[in-house]
Order: C-alpha cells, then sequence, then structure tokens
C-alpha cells in the first residue's frame, strides 16, 4: 500500500536511504536495516500475524525470534 496516509493514526513507516531499509515504529528512533535483516525482519513478523490469527495463545508455537545482521546498521536520533 503506497500513497499518502494521513498521520494520526501511524504505527510504523518505512523508507528506503541509500542501501539501507530504514524503519521507524512509533516515536522510537529510526533504524537503518539490510536489505537482509529487512527481510528476515517480514518474514518473522508474517510468521507471527499468522499465528495470532489462526493459533489460540496458548497453542501457539511462535516464540522470539532473534535477527543479526553482520552488515552496518544505525539508528537515528530519537524524536520528539
Amino acid at each position: 500500500m503506497s500513497g499518502k496516509a494521513k498521520r494520526t493514526n501511524i504505527v510504523a513507516s518505512v523508507h528506503r536511504f541509500r542501501d539501507f531499509i530504514a524503519l521507524c515504529v512509533g516515536d522510537g528512533p529510526t533504524v537503518y536495516l539490510s536489505p537482509k535483516a529487512a527481510s528476515q525482519i517480514a518474514r518473522a513478523l508474517n510468521k507471527c500475524a499468522r499465528s495470532v490469527k489462526t493459533e489460540k495463545f496458548t497453542d501457539s508455537h511462535f516464540g522470539s525470534v532473534y535477527i543479526e545482521d553482520g552488515d552496518e546498521w544505525r539508528t537515528s536520533a530519537r524524536r520528539d
């Protein structure tokens, strides 16, 4: 989904910054990810969302997913 969204209910924003994927969740800092790390995060989010939609919480086998990225990444200063 692209286009202009109302800024009142934004949960996260994603954009390209040079060779990185910029991700900002809520009012937190922007994190710059490699394409590999962004893809791994996307897969984990989709798997977790499917678990939430199709399984009871007590029946879920989805646990924490840790993503390590050997490529350089950084965060921006927190927005106020």
